[in-house]
C-alpha cells in the first residue's frame, strides 16, 4: 500500500500527483486470512506456494514477524508470487497494479504440497482454506484434506472464490 495525497494533475497526462506519505507491506490473499487468525492468539500454519522471488520472501518474513509458521510455504520456481500495488489518496484507492502471472500448479509442486500436508496435517485441529484462485487448491489437495477431516473430526472452513462450488 502506497499512501499520500494528491493536490495537482501531471503535467504529461491527466492523472492526479500522488505526493507518497508512508508505505506499508501486507500479506494478502489466503495469509491474510492466517493473518487475521493469528492476531486472535490463534496458532497458525500457513501451507501455500509461493515463488522463488522477493515477494516470496517477503512473505516468509510478514509471516514470522505476525506469529504464523512460514515452515510449511511450498517453493515453486515456475510460479511468480502475486503482487499488489495499491495507491491511495485520502483514503481512496486510485489505482492497483498486479504483478501475477496466472498458471496452474505443477504436477511436481502439487506432490510437494501432498507430501507437507502429510506432515502437517496430524499435528492440526482446524483445517481453513482460503482458496483466492490462484490454482493452489486442486481436486487432489481437497481429496487428502477432507479425507483426513472426516477421518479424525476436524472442522473445515472453506472460503472459495469462483463460481464452481463442486469440488467442495
Amino acid at each position: 500500500y502506497t499512501f499520500g495525497s494528491t493536490k495537482r494533475i501531471s503535467p504529461e497526462a491527466p492523472v492526479p500527483v500522488l505526493n507518497v506519505t508512508h508505505e506499508e507491506v501486507r500479506i494478502g490473499g489466503a495469509g491474510n486470512v492466517a493473518s487475521n487468525l493469528a492476531a486472535l492468539d490463534q496458532e497458525v500454519i500457513l501451507l501455500s506456494r509461493i515463488g522463488d522471488d522477493i515477494s516470496g520472501l517477503e512473505i516468509k518474513k510478514l509471516c514470522q514477524s505476525q506469529g504464523i509458521s512460514s515452515d510449511f510455504l511450498v517453493i515453486d520456481k515456475t510460479y511468480m508470487t502475486p503482487t499488489k500495488v495499491r495507491l491511495i489518496a485520502s483514503s481512496q484507492q486510485m489505482v492497483r497494479i498486479d504483478y501475477e502471472v496466472q498458471n496452474s500448479l505443477p504436477k511436481k509442486t502439487e506432490d510437494e504440497v501432498l507430501n507437507t500436508l502429510a506432515k502437517v496435517l496430524p499435528t492440526i485441529d482446524v483445517i481453513a482454506i482460503s482458496d483466492y484462485a490462484k490454482w493452489m487448491v486442486t481436486e487432489r489437495v481437497l481429496e487428502i484434506i477432507f479425507t483426513f477431516a472426516r477421518e479424525k473430526q476436524i472442522p473445515v472452513i472453506t472460503d472459495p472464490k469462483g463460481t464452481d462450488f463442486k469440488k467442495y
